[in-house]
């Protein structure tokens, strides 16, 4: 089957599923000249925390061919993406999303990056959370009271305090915005990389 979206027609699509009340398993798979990809996916809406997992392969996915985008042309991307996570809110989720072997290939170079992972959890005295990144460029450690709406506005406010020449006009302006309502410490180390 083929399916046209954006005046691209994507070749050899396949939907397999099982829908019961509030619980979703499937997959999708996609064998086309400029992409493909393979996702198994489970979710289940059942009770107050949601359980969502999945695994997905990305092979030779040409954005510009596809017609999804007008830049990065002669760009191309192959990647492994899995994530097993519950909760009902970015705020309350539990558990870990990996990407491994993200190959970036554009018409000049070739970038790949072995590893990011990403894991929230929960002290075991439930007092607080912790959230951990680690990657081939990057390592970081965030614990103690988080909310992720206001995490980013919490973050930039702390690189324009501390490192004021990495700040840009436009991020400036949390530099003598409120405090948020987070109260945490972060450990970051960065690592040189090609990626």
């Amino acid at each position: 089957p083929t399916l046209n979206f954006n005046n691209y027609e994507y070749q050899r699509i396949h939907l397999d599923g099982i829908i019961k009340p509030y619980i979703y398993e499937g997959i999708i798979s996609l064998d086309d000249p400029n992409g493909s990809m393979y996702a198994h996916g489970y979710a289940d809406f059942t009770d107050k925390w949601s359980n969502i997992q999945t695994n997905i392969k990305i092979r030779n996915f040409r954005p510009h061919d596809l017609l999804l985008t007008e830049e990065r042309e002669g760009f191309g991307y192959s990647a492994n993406i899995s994530a097993d996570f519950s909760g009902n809110s970015p705020d309350n989720i539990i558990g870990e999303l990996r990407i491994d072997s993200l190959l970036t290939t554009t018409p000049k170079d070739t970038f790949l990056m072995k590893e990011l992972t990403m894991n929230a959890n929960v002290a075991a005295d439930g007092g607080y959370r912790i959230l951990g990144i680690n990657s081939d460029f990057m390592n970081a450690f965030f614990e103690g009271e988080l909310e992720v709406e206001k995490l980013t506005e919490d973050l930039t406010r702390i690189v324009g305090e501390n490192l004021p020449s990495l700040t840009t006009p436009s991020t400036k302006r949390y530099t003598t915005a409120r405090k948020g309502d987070n109260n945490f410490t972060v450990d970051i180390n960065l690592q040189a990389s090609k990626f």
